[in-house]
């Protein structure tokens, strides 16, 4: 399968689609690691949806960041 776009309306809004086989939600470290080791394991049409490219949990660790928990 590859990835499909196109959009649909709903009630006036136009909403955009993306068909693809494998959806990675997040983009920590777990998450940008399952969508390389699926496209290792062969899947060819790996989409990764997040909020903020490096925003997961990786990046808000360690000693320094305490202060937000």
């Amino acid at each position: 399968m590859t990835v499909k776009r196109y959009a649909i309306e709903i009630r006036g809004a136009r909403v955009p689609v993306i068909e693809a086989g494998v959806v990675v939600a997040g983009s920590g470290a777990a998450s940008l690691a399952a969508a390389v080791h699926c496209r290792r394991m062969g899947a060819d049409d790996v989409v990764v949806v997040t909020d903020a490219l490096g925003g997961g949990t990786s990046a808000n660790a360690g000693s320094d960041k305490q202060t937000y928990y």
